[in-house]
């Protein structure tokens, strides 16, 4: 027992001291290697216990190596987001709702009711999930139509059109991956 813990201790503080200076100073693999074989043959043993030693410390440098993996950087950006509401000739938009995430957002009514809307550029993280934007109105005909379209970044990410005279319609723009 007592030459087994004289073979791993070494070998062990070797391991951590080799995790230190690659991880923390950036010394290169052939420095790190070249240290491990000067420390192998200051430990005076035979071949049977380096072996069981080098086991162990390639056991432990495989260990620490799968547990250093590179960090996924955050997939969430800084958007801009803009609602538009466009409604055809006699559409009379009653009301108008933006959701950003799971918070709703802005309710506008409009007194008295007009048939275009939209709003002020906003800018979100991406990380809130969804953009919703929800309108009522009254149409003049069954032919009436009001568009509602979500632009991120300047570009039109989504335009859904409603048709009819009670006009009802809502829009998402997802950003999960």
């Amino acid at each position: 027992m007592t030459d087994w813990l004289r073979i791993t201790l070494p070998l062990s503080f070797s391991v951590f001291f080799i995790f230190v200076l690659k991880y923390c100073f950036n010394f290169t693999y052939i420095w790190l290697i070249k240290h491990f074989l000067d420390c192998m043959k200051r430990i005076n043993t035979s071949a049977k216990k380096v072996r069981i030693g080098l086991l162990l410390m390639l056991t432990a440098a495989v260990g620490v190596w799968s547990s250093c993996k590179d960090r996924d950087e955050d997939p969430n950006e800084s958007v801009s987001v803009l609602f538009n509401v466009t409604g055809s000739p006699g559409v009379q938009l009653k009301a108008v709702v933006t959701q950003i995430g799971t918070v709703q957002g802005t309710v506008y009514n409009f007194t008295p009711p007009g048939n275009t809307w939209s709003s002020q550029p906003q800018i979100i993280d991406t990380s809130v999930g969804a953009v919703h934007l929800s309108m009522t109105g009254q149409g003049a005909s069954a032919d009436s139509r009001a568009v509602l379209s979500i632009w991120i970044n300047g570009e039109k990410k989504t335009s859904d059109t409603v048709k009819g005279i009670n006009l009802m319609g809502k829009s998402v723009v997802s950003f999960l991956k």
